[in-house]
């Protein structure tokens, strides 16, 4: 009754060998790989780092896990994100981190 994600999937302990021991329902991706992608001094995207994070978000969607891509905080990434298919983005893109009260707020003027 309740869903498993794997924090920041691809960096530090965990690994691809994981995937195969650990019931997990979502990848939550490291927000490193988007700064090596595309990044504010950049002039455009970096193929070769675009080409990791879709082969990711695809290997995801192979395993019928949910993606989430954290870290998120241009329009490019989101607009990128979105075109290769991850499910759900997070990050300053949306909101900064709020306590309860300035959440409350945000909640009653956006909904």
């Amino acid at each position: 009754g309740f869903t498993v994600a794997m924090d920041d999937f691809g960096t530090g302990e965990s690994s691809l060998n994981l995937l195969t021991k650990v019931p997990v329902d979502v990848l939550k991706f490291d927000k490193s790989f988007l700064d090596e992608a595309i990044n504010e001094e950049s002039t455009g995207l970096d193929q070769d780092s675009a080409e990791v994070i879709s082969s990711l978000i695809s290997l995801g969607k192979n395993l019928k896990k949910k993606t989430i891509f954290e870290g998120v905080e241009t329009r490019v990434q989101v607009d990128f994100l979105k075109s290769i298919d991850c499910d759900q983005v997070q990050g300053f893109f949306y909101s900064k981190p709020l306590t309860e009260e300035e959440y409350l707020k945000f909640l009653k003027e956006h909904i």
